[in-house]
Formats: C-alpha cells, structure tokens, sequence
C-alpha cells in the first residue's frame, strides 16, 4: 500500500533552488527511509516540507521548515544530514555536506540546532516557472483504514524518495500555515518511485521502479535526477519586460520566450492581477510562430492600480522543431513587476505610521486615512506589509553612523554614548584637542565616498517604489544633536577649512588681521578653541566664530553630498533628515541646511518652521506626532496652514490600531480629521500659495554665535556641561526671537524670516517688506550693513 503527499503552497513562489538530502534513521527494526528534497524561496518564506513519523517507541518528528527573508539564509538544519544547492546558471550541484556520506559505512554526524545555513550562489536569482505538482510518495505495507496520499503544488519543486524495508509509521499532524491539502486513492506499490515535476511539462511521464537498495545505486539516481534537473531548466520559457518597474504613463512591450526554436501555431493566455487582488487584465491571443521563440504582447501600464503587481502566461503550442519533429507544449511562466506610483512630486499631505505594524494591521490603519509607512534604507528587499496594502514608505535611517553619530541607538548604551566619552577626554587632557576631533570627520573623502556608495546602492532598491522621502538620518549633528562642543579639530576637517579660508580671506595677512595672529604659513592656521577665545581681552572671537561657520558649512555639505547621491539614481527624489534640531549649534544653520536637502522631519523648537517655510517654501516639511487630545489636533491643523505636508506618527503602544485589528482610542480620535485633511484640504494649502504681511524678521546665525559667546564667557569653563536642551532651555537670544513671532501672529499678521545671506544679496528692497525686525542682530557683515542702510532710507 502507497500513500503520496503533495505540498500546495496557497501563494506563488519565485523560487531559488535548493536540494535537501534528508536521511532518517528508525530505530524499529533498523529501518531506514531516505528524502531528496527540492525547495525553494521567495522574498516571505519558503517551505521545505518534511513528514511527521511514529512508530512505536521510536518516536520520530519532521517539522515544516520556513526560511528567511534572503532566500536560503538561516534555515535551521535539524535532522539534515546532507545539503546541496543547485546553481542554475552554472549548472552544477554545490555540495554542503558536514560530512561526506558517499563512503560506506560512515557513521554521519547530524546538523544539529546550532548550525545554520550561510550559503547562497550569487548566481542563482530567480527561476521563472509555473505551478507544477510535485510527488512525494511513500509505500508501508500496512497503513491502516483506506490508502490515500495529499498532492501538493510548487512552482519549481524536485522530489525524490528512495525506501528501504521498514517499520508501519503513521504520518501525524499538517503541513503548517498556508498549505491546503487533497487526498485520492492509489492501488499501486511499487518499492522505489519517482516522479518530476517542473515547470515546462515535458512529453510522457517516466516511472523508474528500482528493486536495488545498494549506495552505488542511490548515487546514480541522484546523479540522473541533476541531470533531468538541468534538462527541465533549459526548457522553461520566461516573460521579458522592458524593466522590472515600469512607469504608468504608457503601454510596454513584453515577450514570452521559450527556449528552443520552432513553427506551428497555438495560443498566449495573459493574466496580469495586482496588489488590490483586482484581475487587470485576462485574456487570451493567437499566436504563429515561424522559426521563432520570442512571442510579443502589450501591457496598457496605464490601467495599473497597483505598485505590486504579477503576470502569469500559459503558453499552448503546436508545431514541429528545428529537425522537422512533432513540438507540442504547454507551458507557464510567471513574474512580478512594480508599476511605479505617478506622484514624481509632494503634492498631497502624508500620515505616515512609523512602526512597522502587520499588514492586517496596515489594512485597517488606511481606513483612519493613514497613507504611508517608515522602512530602512538600508534594507534591500521592499516591505511587503506596506507593498500588500499599496503604501508607500520613507526611507530611514540611510547614514545614521555618519550623520548622527553622536546621537544613534545602541542596544547596550546610551544613544550619546560617543559625545559622552567626547567629553571624558575632555576632562582627562583640558589642553589637548583629542577630544575635539569628530569620528567620522564630514571632511573625511574616505567616509564620504563609503556613504556616497550606500546612499547610491539605497536609492537602486528603493527608488522603483517612489519613496515619500528617503531620510539621511535621524537626529543628525555635528555633536550630540544641537548641543556645543568644539568639534572639528580632526586633521581632515582643518584641513578643509584652510582652503575655505584662502577663498574667504585671499591672503594670509588679511587673515592674520582679521584674528589678530601671526601664522607664517597657511598650514599652521589652526582656530582657537572655546577656551582659548575666552580668554581673549579683546574679546576678538573672529578665529573661534570662523570656526563654527567651517562646522556649519562642512555638515551643510555633507548633507548636500549624500541628497546629491540619491538624486544621481532617482533625480525625482526628496531628501532629508528626521528629528531636526532647534535653530543653533549642531550644523542647524537652516540659511545652509534648507539650501542642501529637499525634505525634513524637524522637532518644533525655536521657530525652525517658521523659518525652513521663509528660507525655503519648496520644502517638504513633516513633524512627528507624538501625543493625542485637542491640543494635538490643534496642532495639527496649525502646522498645516504654516506650510506642513505630513505627519510621522509614533505608535509604540499600538494605539491607533490594536494587534486584534480594532481602532483603538488615538485611531478613533484622529480618523474624522485625518480624512479631512487627506480628502482634498490637505493638497489644496500644499498646491497654494502662502501670502505674507511686508515684515521681516533677521535671521542671523552669526550673531546667534557672538550672543552665545557673551552670555558663557563670564561662566567660563561651564560650558562644558551644557547639552542639546541647555541650547533651547538657556538661551535669551531664541526666546527674544520666539517673541517677536508670538507678538506678530497675536496682531493678526504673518511674517517671513530673511537670512543673513539673504539680506547681503538684496531680499529686503526685491522683496518688497516694509519692516525689518532685528532680534539682538550683534554681527552683520559689511554687505548687510550697507543692505539695510540702503532699505531704510
């Protein structure tokens, strides 16, 4: 009596192909089964399927196998004596064993729970097939009630069962999540079988029945079943497309390709379906071909609807080969393909869900008018929990190592774990400037080009599906957000300064005047620390101030370089930094940052909204939303008509939706105004132009430096102790500045900030104001000294 088991995956599989050679040993009357096993992956598991055995006191248990998200990566080999991975392109069979079986008598050590497979061909990619039904057949000469056996469906699958004599098992429990089964009688029992299934039917059905049992005999089938295995591959047809995403905006030509040449004549039956589990397109063509293998066929990308989207063809065919014989066919070939989201431009408002909750969870949350996800960019599989509801997503965290490195989680210390160490050198050598040195400099050429490359290799993955922005890193700073510290003294970045300072001050004298030092060459300029300027009695602070601007400008490029980078693959693209800081140290010169990136996350501190939406009105703005309550739909609604275009939501609790797909109590309170914004307001004030009152208001970095400078200098070496929040908490020159704002939005009027820069290139008369407000403008330089002599005359 026989009984076959057919694994039926209930979703189609592109598939790597891998050979499991499994071996059990049962203990009853020293029988022993054998199981070739062919499987494969796709990008959400793969199953490897082993059966379940009992018999009697020597209790055996195979359980379902599910790999990993990168192909055949960290699949657990318990039970696994003998591996192979099968690299199509070669066409050879890569052996894995832990120990070489093929000699008689062997005793082999089993994988054990510990071992983990780490191997994978570069070459295998994708093996483009159709559903085909796999055997897997086992004959027991007593099985109790009526035979049956459970047939399974693969795409790609190889099975292969060799039997000894052996003891009456009973195969116990499923097959696991997302499997369905089927059983039908069989009357036949022969002692070996096998059968293939593959993705190009071939002609008959070859049924091998082998009485031997010796090893030689087991190798050679083995070696005949590669071998068919290879034949079966350079059968199969495959669909070619233009590309593997394809823009909207117009029909494309694909192909389907078989193999070998022929003529005669059949049929292409095309069923494109998408994400939305909507049916696209299904129909069916003639086809003739004349000594051909490529059969054209259109898909209207304009009817997409979808960014996930899969095509199955069924080629039936008729006709002979290149020799003159009978060729008939029918095969079956499937691919996936990203139909590119249309948006190439910010022009709706974006609630975006930072967690990365489940899809079921995701379904729910689009109902609340949630529209978008967070994902790493560094990440080079896209996330299906959102490509399964249609989300897209922002990239995050590309650079955090470079950008943020003062301030980055670690799973075992604090986040500013390197400023604190920063300032434990500090306490060991007060003199030194070790501690002033950043790691990484933003003037090293060797991070640059290794974040250059990444940023590079993060937009080829991701720019297929139009992020919604891809984010540099989130919380960046020269330091530790935007606190002080005297960074950079590093070799690379005094280095970059000197060359900026010739082009600033021409000449070594004009520089020596201007700091009152007398350096003989250029490559002895070094700027004084904070220390050091302080103890200036003239209080001449032009080396130390000029310093501070090199930081700002050398983060301000870096900024740009990485933006740079993205945009040399996806020129379309908007490119930030999450979590920006309030207006001050840690490179938030917004006069500079604003002019580098095209998008950005900021904290509401120090009216940095205000002025990213005066200095750059084309700038994606979105703030995090953190809390609940009319406060927060107030401030919401706010932000918007200031010029926001989306909102980060921090769910750590799972607040908006709940692990049972319920709203919860944030969700329930946000959804009627979320879809209000979402339902056309929200693109209507982005669209629209913002009108402003004629009132400026300076923004002056330089001064903010000198006014910093004069309220610590009489604290002297306090500075030291000073943090990000010390910035905003203890500092009269942002609360004058946050004064004025609150006083002219109390009058009913609005206002723009006007930059330093700005004001230089003549913003004040072309911009037509008629009041200038200077909050503690202490340093101008001569061109904004003349700008506004010139505006109030």
């Amino acid at each position: 009596m026989e009984i076959e088991y057919l694994l039926q995956p209930q979703t189609a599989c592109n598939l790597k192909v891998v050979l499991f050679v499994v071996e059990d040993n049962l203990a009853h009357r020293g029988a022993a089964a054998r199981h070739f096993v062919v499987a494969g992956s796709n990008q959400n598991a793969a199953v490897a399927f082993f059966d379940q055995f009992q018999d009697g006191p020597a209790r055996k248990k195979r359980k379902v196998v599910r790999m990993g998200l990168d192909g055949c990566q960290n699949l657990p080999l318990v039970g696994l004596r003998r591996l192979f991975a099968f690299d199509k392109d070669a066409g050879v069979l890569s052996d894995l064993a832990k120990r070489d079986l093929r000699r008689r008598g062997a005793a082999a050590q089993p994988y054990t729970s510990g071992d983990r497979l780490a191997y994978e061909s570069p070459s295998i990619h994708k093996v483009v097939s159709f559903p085909n039904q796999i055997v897997y057949r086992r004959v027991s000469p007593s099985i109790g009630g009526t035979p049956s056996f459970v047939t399974l469906n693969f795409e790609f699958v190889l099975f292969l069962t060799l039997r000894d004599s052996f003891a009456p098992s009973r195969l116990r429990g499923g097959f696991g999540p997302g499997f369905t089964t089927t059983t039908r009688r069989r009357k036949e029992s022969p002692s070996f079988w096998l059968r293939l299934g593959c993705c190009c039917v071939l002609r008959g059905e070859r049924r091998c029945r082998i009485a031997q049992r010796s090893e030689l005999m087991r190798h050679i089938i083995l070696c005949s079943l590669i071998a068919v295995l290879s034949l079966t591959l350079c059968r199969a047809g495959e669909i070619v497309l233009p590309s593997s995403a394809l823009e909207r905006d117009a029909p494309v030509t694909a192909y389907y390709r078989t193999n070998s040449r022929a003529t005669g004549k059949g049929s292409l039956s095309i069923r494109w379906s998408d994400a939305h589990g909507r049916v696209v397109e299904d129909r069916q063509i003639p086809v003739e071909l004349l000594d051909e293998t490529d059969v054209e066929f259109l898909l209207d990308l304009r009817r997409a609807a979808a960014m996930k989207n899969d095509l199955l063809v069924r080629f039936s065919f008729d006709g002979v080969d290149q020799k003159g014989n009978r060729d008939k066919r029918e095969e079956e070939a499937h691919v996936s393909f990203v139909a590119r989201p249309p948006d190439r431009s910010w022009w709706d408002y974006a609630i975006i869900m930072w967690q990365q909750h489940s899809s079921q969870m995701f379904a729910q949350l689009k109902k609340l008018g949630i529209n978008a996800g967070e994902y790493s960019g560094r990440s080079k599989a896209p996330p299906e929990f959102l490509l399964d509801n249609d989300l897209r997503w922002y990239a995050e965290n590309i650079a955090t190592d470079f950008y943020s490195e003062y301030h980055r989680w670690y799973p075992d210390r604090p986040v500013n774990w390197a400023f604190l160490k920063a300032k434990e050198l500090y306490k060991k050598d007060p003199a030194g400037k070790e501690a002033f040195k950043r790691h990484p400099s933003f003037s090293d050429p060797i991070w640059l080009k290794k974040i250059h490359d990444r940023l590079v290799e993060s937009a080829r993955a991701h720019s297929p599906y139009r992020p919604v922005f891809y984010s540099l890193g989130d919380e960046t700073g020269i330091a530790d957000l935007a606190a002080f510290w005297d960074f950079d003294f590093s070799d690379h970045s005094l280095a970059g300064m000197r060359v900026w300072l010739k082009e600033r001050y021409g000449t070594l004298s004009a520089l020596n005047r201007q700091w009152g030092t007398d350096f003989s060459r250029w490559d002895f300029v070094i700027p004084m620390t904070t220390n050091e300027a302080m103890k200036r009695a003239d209080e001449n602070f032009s080396s130390w101030a000029d310093h501070k601007e090199w930081m700002d400008i050398s983060y301000a490029r870096a900024l740009k370089t990485g933006a740079d980078a993205i945009r040399s693959v996806d020129p379309d693209a908007c490119v930030g930094i999450g979590g920006a800081q309030t207006p001050g140290w840690g490179g938030y010169d917004y006069a500079r940052v604003t002019q580098a990136l095209t998008a950005i996350e900021p904290y509401d501190i120090g009216n940095n909204i205000e002025i990213i939406r005066s200095l750059n009105p084309g700038m994606a703005v979105v703030t995090t939303s953190f809390a609940s309550g009319p406060w927060e739909k107030h401030r919401v609604w706010y932000e918007l008509l200031h010029g926001n275009r989306g909102l980060i939501l921090w769910d750590d609790k799972a607040e908006y939706v709940t692990q049972e797909g319920v709203a919860g109590r944030r969700g329930q309170e946000a959804e009627p105004y979320y879809n209000e914004i979402r339902n056309g307001i929200g693109a209507l004030l982005i669209n629209s132009q913002r009108l402003a009152d004629p009132i400026a208001i300076h923004y002056s970095q330089p001064s903010m430096r000198t006014e910093w400078m004069l309220a610590q200098k009489p604290k002297g070496e306090a500075w030291v102790q000073r943090t990000s929040s010390s910035e905003y908490k203890d500092s009269n020159f942002l609360r004058l500045r946050e004064s004025w704002c609150r006083l002219i939005e109390d009058q009913g009027l609005q206002y723009k900030f006007v930059s330093y820069d700005q004001v230089e290139h003549g913003e004040l008369l072309r911009g037509g104001y008629r009041v200038l407000i200077l909050p503690r403008s202490s340093s101008l330089s001569e061109e904004e000294g003349g700008a506004i002599r010139e505006f109030v005359r």
